[in-house]
């Protein structure tokens, strides 16, 4: 868990290319989620695992705060959409390691896209 670091409701991954943003812890009114960095398919997609990676030491973090669901954004060629993912689902998710760090992955054929604006997501993002 030593590789994650916080700075107030986001979270990074200490590397040795530097610090990278894995996204914010957010609440609702009722529960605490986790909102991935924005993933750009081109860069970020897995071909392999058929989705987006999520760190390991993340998921337990996760796991150990409570929170259930995750929110991955994706804005691409296609356009933005949201994916619905949740933490027990990538903790059962294929395992890999990538880029210095133990990942799992779930394809997102499996996870259900849900409505949330494209400015909503990157306002909260881009919050400190």
């Amino acid at each position: 868990m030593g590789k994650i670091s916080h700075d107030n409701n986001a979270l990074f991954l200490r590397a040795s290319f530097g610090r990278k943003f894995l996204g914010k812890l957010a609440r609702t009114k009722e529960e605490e989620i986790f909102i991935t960095h924005v993933k750009d398919p081109a860069r970020h997609f897995y071909i392999k695992g058929q989705g987006y990676a999520i760190n390991y030491d993340l998921l337990i973090i996760l796991l150990n705060r409570g929170v259930k669901n995750i929110l991955i954004p994706e804005d691409g060629k296609t356009g933005f959409r949201v994916y619905l993912a949740t933490v027990d689902a990538y903790m059962k998710g294929e395992g890999l390691y990538e880029d210095e760090d133990a990942q799992r992955v779930v394809p997102l054929k499996e996870l259900p896209p849900v409505d949330v604006p494209r400015e909503k997501i990157l306002s909260y993002l881009q919050q400190q």
